[in-house]
């Protein structure tokens, strides 16, 4: 086969195995909500079972492909794959750095590049007090359970996550705008020691200037990360905190026999 056969059949395998997953997904999503729907009726191992049991035939053609794509890989290795490659601002820097005379620096210019050095290491500190207290605060918290009262677990929750939550957003805000700033200042940096009169950088080795890639998953990772915040945050404000914990402790005592 073509290499370009070969890419286009690892493209439907993993077409297929990405169909797989989602069909077990949607219906393990539609069984916890048949069990929440289901009324204050008993918890038995047969309605369990039967409330998921659509789950099984999409679970055993996903394990079956992950299980083919082991021989497809060994038979037809998908030598076609090849990761476009972008380099970040602190390897672009460390790039230029190898092709340039920094002894040609004036005192002006090495100001600046120190200054820049400075700043860095001064965004690196700021960011590691502000992750060090909110997760202090996080800790001291979560852990101290007199802060839960189980007669009142749903109002218990929503307090919880009125401090927890803010921890949380203040330690990632914290992560995302200390990186946004030291990608920049190498930037700066860079821009600054690309002035200096050296020998010229090999031309088969571009210099991007920005690393996209990593700035899509950076705002892949928040998206998510604030939707399951606001998914967690509807439940607890809808009670749902109180509805789970009455059908775990059905399913505990009717089900599994517990107690």
């Amino acid at each position: 086969m073509t290499d370009k056969a070969i890419a286009g059949f690892h493209r439907i395998y993993k077409i297929l195995l990405s169909a797989s997953i989602i069909a077990a997904g949607l219906c393990l999503i539609y069984g916890c909500l048949t069990i929440y729907y289901s009324g204050d009726q008993p918890y038995s191992r047969q309605a369990v079972a039967d409330a998921f049991s659509l789950i099984a035939v999409p679970v055993y053609i996903c394990l079956g492909l992950i299980l083919v794509s082991l021989v497809i890989n060994l038979i037809f290795p998908d030598s076609c794959k090849k990761a476009k490659q972008t380099i970040s601002a602190k390897s672009r820097l460390t790039l230029l750095l190898s092709k340039k005379n920094l002894d040609a620096c004036n005192s002006e210019m090495l100001a600046s590049v120190n200054k820049q050095k400075k700043s860095r290491r001064l965004f690196t500190i700021i960011q590691a007090v502000v992750v060090a207290v909110s997760g202090a605060v996080f800790l001291v918290y979560a852990l101290n359970g007199s802060n839960y009262d189980n007669s009142q677990i749903n109002s218990s929750m929503i307090n919880a996550m009125q401090v927890l939550l803010p921890c949380l957003c203040v330690m990632l805000a914290a992560s995302v705008i200390a990186h946004i700033l030291r990608n920049k200042s190498y930037k700066q940096e860079c821009e600054l020691i690309s002035k200096l009169p050296s020998v010229k950088i090999d031309s088969s080795q571009p210099l991007p200037t920005a690393d996209k890639a990593d700035r899509k998953l950076l705002i892949l990772r928040c998206v998510i990360l604030l939707a399951g915040a606001g998914i967690l945050i509807y439940g607890f404000l809808a009670g749902g905190a109180a509805d789970v914990l009455t059908k775990a402790v059905n399913i505990c005592t009717e089900c599994i026999g517990l107690g």
